[in-house]
């Protein structure tokens, strides 16, 4: 009974699903509104301080460059990524969901702006489409079937040259929380453990 109870445990853990990341990008914020049914908080960068939970960081490849800092100013968050300076866009709740408005008309037309998710269960994501370069302001969001903490920006693929990186704005940022937890194949595992444990005292007692 204990052997076949480990072979159907082992098999259970192995078979646990693996977490593959689905991301569905919008440039409509009232279909990104319509795609979520989660609770939506706003950032509109007016004073100096962010909404609790929002932290944003700038940050390099080089650990001696502090050269690489945002502003906010003008009811927005101005912004320039090169090669080797990204900024990350941080929250303490589990998002399902991010967006803005992007404006990267602040200079000529750089390299468009990469975007990586990570959260409490993976490490990186690279978003499949990138915010265009030609972008003037207008609405660019995502929706992940997996909950995430981070949105790193990058400079992105679509110029030539690291010349001048990509400089942008972002107003209006929106923020959807996960209303549940994910399970995790963790999870699953435990599951299957309490009901193996259920079935073998259902044997115990019959015999």
């Amino acid at each position: 009974m204990k052997s076949y109870i480990a072979v159907l445990l082992s098999s259970l853990i192995i078979s646990a699903p693996a977490q593959a990341i689905s991301v569905k990008v919008f440039t409509d914020k009232a279909e990104w509104t319509k795609a979520l049914k989660n609770i939506i908080a706003g950032e509109d960068f007016a004073d100096g301080t962010f909404i609790k939970g929002l932290s944003i960081k700038a940050s390099s490849t080089d650990p001696s460059d502090f050269s690489h800092s945002y502003t906010v100013t003008g009811g927005k968050l101005v912004d320039r990524l090169t090669e080797k300076h990204s900024t990350s866009i941080n929250y303490t709740s589990k998002l399902l969901g991010i967006g803005g408005d992007f404006d990267l008309s602040l200079n000529e037309p750089g390299m468009g702006i990469k975007l990586v998710l990570s959260g409490d269960t993976f490490s990186h994501f690279l978003v499949p489409k990138e915010i265009n370069k030609y972008a003037t302001g207008g609405f660019f969001g995502l929706v992940s079937d997996t909950a995430f903490t981070s949105l790193k920006l990058m400079a992105g693929t679509q110029g030539t040259a690291f010349v001048n990186g990509e400089q942008y704005s972002l107003d209006n940022l929106s923020l959807a929380t996960a209303t549940a937890p994910i399970p995790e194949p963790e999870t699953y595992a435990l599951m299957g453990m309490g009901l193996i444990g259920l079935l073998a005292a259902r044997r115990r007692k019959t015999q």
